[in-house]
């Protein structure tokens, strides 16, 4: 049996945030999520945060929707 040290995992739900700035806490807590923040924006020239709050705040009004479509779509499977 091979020995491995224990790491840190993070789990998502597989639906994204329950509400909109779920993250921002920890954006604003951490140093080391701004400086990689500050990494991927500047790779892509792009503010990847205020997009995605965007997007979340119009996607998360729709999420109920999403989710009976799932339901219907797997019992249709069944």
């Amino acid at each position: 049996m091979v020995s491995v040290e224990a790491k840190v995992m993070f789990v998502f739900p597989g639906q994204g945030a329950q509400y909109v700035g779920m993250g921002k806490d920890l954006h604003e807590a951490n140093k080391t999520v701004q400086r990689l923040h500050e990494k991927v924006n500047s790779a892509l020239g792009y503010d990847l945060m205020k997009g995605l709050l965007r997007a979340l705040q119009r996607s998360l009004t729709r999420l109920n929707l999403h989710n009976l479509r799932l339901l219907w779509i797997k019992l249709r499977v069944c």
